[in-house]
């Protein structure tokens, strides 16, 4: 099976060159490079939660309007939490699929997956049905649950006006309001009393944690439960 990163990296070469479908000009690029420097020397990640943190507990819709409450998930096992962008966000989509395939390992090892978004429901529904996805994406409308933990940042107006507009990509329809904040892309892992085992994270969206090293951690939690 091909490596998430490896498909990552073969789908930013092509959009990146700015050939059909996307269209993006090399002006546009240069500004997204720019601003994931700017994001890297601010320090975003300085406070984001870490293993050995409790992760706090939350209850958001899910896909089809329906409360999921961590500490109700944690009754069946550790938890896997993905934070993605958005379902413009082509970068996620690919993600999103690759935690797909390992769903059945990830339940087979007593693990829930979840992926988070400050999108509307309505969005995360689409996103289901789009991607085939068989577990939950819930709603953080307005990045409560990811400011807590330490990943939210806020585009530059550079950002919003170079790129998001001229793309047609307008976060206060996606995401129902005027902040255009987004979560860091991240993933968590939880085990049964609410600790937090792994926790990474990059200001670089173009690269993710590969979802067999979350397998691996997830059956040494399952493996330290039996002992």
């Amino acid at each position: 099976m091909k490596r998430l990163n490896t498909t990552l990296a073969e789908f930013q070469e092509k959009f990146e060159s700015g050939i059909e479908p996307y269209n993006i000009t090399s002006e546009q690029v240069k500004t997204m490079h720019e601003f994931d420097r700017e994001l890297d020397d601010s320090g975003l990640l300085a406070g984001i939660l870490r293993p050995g943190d409790r992760f706090p507990d939350f209850e958001l819709p899910n896909q089809n309007g329906l409360l999921v409450k961590l500490s109700n998930l944690l009754l069946r096992g550790p938890v896997v939490i993905s934070f993605f962008r958005g379902i413009w966000c082509p970068y996620c989509n690919i993600e999103l699929k690759a935690l797909q395939r390992s769903f059945v390992e990830l339940e087979g090892a007593e693990a829930t997956l979840i992926a988070i978004s400050p999108q509307l429901p309505g969005l995360n529904k689409r996103t289901v049905h789009d991607s085939r996805l068989m577990y939950d994406v819930l709603s953080d409308v307005g990045n409560k649950l990811s400011d807590q933990v330490g990943i939210t940042y806020r585009l530059s107006d550079k950002m919003i006006k170079e790129v998001y507009e001229e793309l047609g990509v307008n976060l206060s329809i996606f995401n129902g309001d005027n902040s255009w904040c987004l979560p860091t892309s991240s993933r968590f892992v939880i085990d049964e009393d609410g600790v937090i085992i792994s926790s990474d994270a990059n200001v670089n969206y173009r690269k993710r944690t590969e979802p067999s090293e979350t397998v691996a951690i997830v059956k040494a939690i399952t493996r330290r439960a039996i002992l």
